[in-house]
């Protein structure tokens, strides 16, 4: 695990090299653009795992739907860091496998979803935000990625309810479903871990 996060460092750290030695960047900048690049590395090798993963299940569908809902929560709203990449991408394929398996678990699980859905968007819509030490948001910056959380959210229960009513779509509701709940438990952990830039701590720097 320490060495795939040793080789996404790496790839980030070459590509700013390569930028400040052409002048696109300023040195003084190349900390933050190969923290941006290594963490968009990372996010584009663990979402081309899981879907390759999808699609030998034949889950590609339901993969799609869960990713799209918790990455345009979670670009929002922040949430849980593993400590590495090895881990983070350990723990994606973990709370993917209901997601994997959908089309033979929706009927006995999705009404214990939907009973967290509820309290899940409820916590998030009040939540609005983790700001995680690495993103570091200003008071307006992190009032900006709460609204874009509230906004996403609303969007998201919006379809979720018309597909519900339609009585269409169980795999697309349990996993547009899944989405929330593990954002909403993805903020509870960053809370609970202590990852986050409190207002007095802003206010100290």
């Amino acid at each position: 695990m320490a060495d795939n996060a040793c080789m996404t460092e790496k790839i980030a750290d070459k590509l700013t090299g390569s930028m400040v030695t052409k002048g696109l960047i300023d040195k003084e900048d190349q900390a933050i653009y190969a923290y941006n690049i290594r963490v968009m590395t990372e996010q584009i090798t663990a979402f081309l795992l899981l879907i390759l993963i999808g699609i030998l299940t034949g889950s590609l569908t339901g993969s799609l739907v869960f990713l799209g809902v918790f990455f345009a929560l979670r670009r929002c709203t922040g949430g849980y860091h593993c400590s590495s990449f090895g881990g983070c991408l350990l723990l994606s394929v973990i709370t993917m496998i209901p997601t994997f398996l959908s089309g033979g678990i929706t009927d006995c699980v999705t009404p214990w979803y939907y009973m967290l859905l509820l309290p899940s968007s409820a916590f998030i819509f009040m939540t609005g935000a983790v700001n995680h030490p690495s993103m570091d948001w200003s008071g307006e910056e992190l009032d900006l990625a709460a609204s874009h959380a509230r906004r996403t959210l609303l969007t998201v229960l919006s379809v979720l309810i018309l597909l519900f009513i339609a009585g269409t779509g169980s795999v697309l509701t349990f996993c547009m479903s899944r989405g929330i709940v593990l954002d909403a438990v993805s903020i509870i952990f960053a809370k609970i871990s202590k990852q986050e830039v409190s207002h007095y701590e802003q206010q100290a720097v």
